[in-house]
């Protein structure tokens, strides 16, 4: 074999690598197209879903440049199967080497901003929340773009990472560099994930829910074990004696698994409201009905108004004939007449903290065509319990 054929040797191991390359990104693009779709139909699309987005465009091609890495350097593949240097092109396999390392760290940086500015969201109230997460986004954002740079220009010249026969280049102490940012990281992802702790303290709301949504977030905990796990491989390759049989691992694959994995985890408490309109039977343990509160009033099924500044959009009556009359208001408010306590749909899905708010209900219409009936049902109405929670998402 000559040339560029001495790539298409592969062995069971190799293919293994290329399944698991493979099987990540598309579970990553199948999650981020169902955030994606689920964020669209509440019409809720907001930057923390186009920066994923974006993270999982660069995934597929840190995914591709992997896959030609593992190819052009006989990943899994037993070094006394691997052509003899000189009878095979050694710059591709730098080239896609290179292609991989620019690409790895922003992709991470991108979703933990974006779980960033989701956690704005629900804590963004609390002002010690509120610094802490900006404090970690613009530490996060300055760490990623301090990263790519000396990647890009971790050899002088750039073209020495793929030319070793560049007269008069050097490069940093490459194997120091790696595994300080891969253990700066590590830092981060932890950082990130105690902040859902830190806010979902002080919620209002059952203690199983509170335990079920810190641990959805938690699940962010799987990427930093594959982090710490990719650090002892990088660790290893360039402070530990290369072992009888260096290229039969599989361990470059971390990389991919560790940016796909943290691409799902980031997104799986965004798919929660969509699994619940899916799969109501499995994810409606938390609605109205255990709240202690009717879920409507008068009428069966969910009704809500819309008040927007000024004037009132009922889309049902309270009682048979009794119109709610407008509010003067210059915030909009969405009011729901069930709790949502215990749903880690209001949580996650509007722009607010929940809280307990009483609301007046004035009559007119009726009151002016029948005055007698319409206090007679005043009166039915006061008997009855019509206190409320209320879910309010104002723009802050």
């Amino acid at each position: 074999m000559h040339g560029s054929e001495v790539f298409n040797i592969t062995t069971p191991m190799q293919q293994f690598g290329f399944a698991i390359i493979l099987f990540f990104p598309i579970l990553a693009f199948i999650t981020c197209c169902l955030r994606i779709y689920g964020r669209l139909s509440g019409k809720q699309l907001g930057m923390d879903d186009l920066l994923v987005c974006v993270a999982m465009a660069m995934s597929i091609g840190e995914t591709s440049a992997t896959y030609m890495f593992m190819k052009t350097n006989f990943i899994g593949i037993h070094i006394t199967d691997v052509p003899a240097p000189g009878t095979y092109p050694g710059t591709p396999g730098l080239i896609w080497n290179f292609a991989v390392q620019v690409l790895y760290n922003p992709i991470l940086a991108l979703v933990k901003t974006s779980v960033l500015i989701f956690l704005l969201r629900l804590g963004g109230q609390k002002p010690g929340v509120r610094y802490a997460i900006h404090a970690l986004n613009i530490f996060n954002i300055a760490l990623m773009v301090a990263i790519f740079l000396v990647v890009i220009f971790q050899c002088t010249p750039i073209a020495y990472n793929w030319d070793p026969t560049i007269a008069g280049a050097h490069c940093i102490e490459q194997g120091k560099f790696y595994v300080v940012t891969a253990a700066l990281t590590i830092f981060t992802d932890v950082l990130v994930l105690a902040l859902p702790i830190w806010i979902f303290a002080d919620l209002k709301m059952k203690l199983k829910m509170k335990i079920a949504l810190i641990c959805v977030f938690l699940l962010g905990f799987i990427v930093t074990i594959v982090g710490i796990v990719r650090l002892v491989f990088i660790y290893q390759a360039f402070f530990r004696p290369p072992g009888a049989d260096p290229t039969y691992t599989l361990g470059f694959c971390t990389s991919a698994i560790e940016t796909n994995l943290a691409i799902i985890t980031a997104s799986a408490p965004a798919l929660r409201p969509l699994f619940r309109k899916w799969f109501p039977r499995l994810f409606s343990s938390a609605t109205g009905g255990n709240s202690g509160y009717p879920d409507t009033y008068g009428h069966s099924g969910t009704h809500r108004s819309r008040i927007t500044a000024g004037r009132s959009e009922p889309r049902h009556s309270i009682g048979p004939g009794l119109a709610l009359k407008d509010l003067k208001d210059k915030t909009q408010y969405k009011v729901r007449s069930h709790s949502p306590s215990a749903s880690e749909e209001e949580i996650m899905t509007f722009n607010g903290i929940m809280r307990t708010t009483a609301v007046r209900v004035s009559y007119a219409d009726e009151e002016m065509k029948d005055p007698e009936r319409a206090k007679e049902q005043r009166q039915q109405a006061h008997k009855e319990d019509y206190g409320m929670r209320t879910s309010i998402s104002g723009s802050i």
